[in-house]
């Protein structure tokens, strides 16, 4: 019998604003099919995700700010692309940015592009939408 942590569909997001953060991880909580792995640089989901191998875990959903220190979102979401077993992953970069040159980044590498909600009412919305990305059910559990 698989473990219930197991089940649970698992989202990789890095940004190094903490109260985006820190805000993103309260609002997917209330989805107990999702488990959210926060990391607050580029660099830190670089070396996870790069250490990643075929019977590993892999995330059904990869959440990545563009504008981090040293390695950016579009550094990560470029390398992920590199490699044939992460190539498929969905990645959202979600950014307070609404420059064409990154939404055409997003679709150049095949990624979502959703920019950061400027209310906090807003949030549901985005999160509906990527929890809808990651394959898990919309509803909360």
């Amino acid at each position: 019998m698989r473990e219930e942590h197991t089940e649970k569909r698992l989202v990789l997001f890095a940004d190094d604003d903490r109260d985006d953060l820190d805000l993103v991880c309260r609002a997917l909580e209330p989805f107990e099919s999702i488990e959210l792995k926060p990391f607050l640089y580029g660099g830190q989901i670089l070396t996870h995700i790069e250490k990643l191998g075929p019977s590993d875990r892999l995330p059904c959903l990869v959440i990545l700010d563009i504008n981090m220190p040293v390695v950016t979102g579009k550094d990560v979401l470029r390398r992920m692309r590199e490699r044939p077993l992460l190539s498929s992953i969905p990645v959202v970069l979600f950014t307070t940015s609404s420059l064409d040159a990154d939404m055409e980044y997003a679709r150049l590498y095949n990624a979502h592009f959703i920019t950061k909600p400027l209310h906090t009412g807003q949030m549901e919305i985005v999160v509906r939408q990527l929890v809808a990305l990651c394959g898990a059910e919309v509803g909360q559990d």
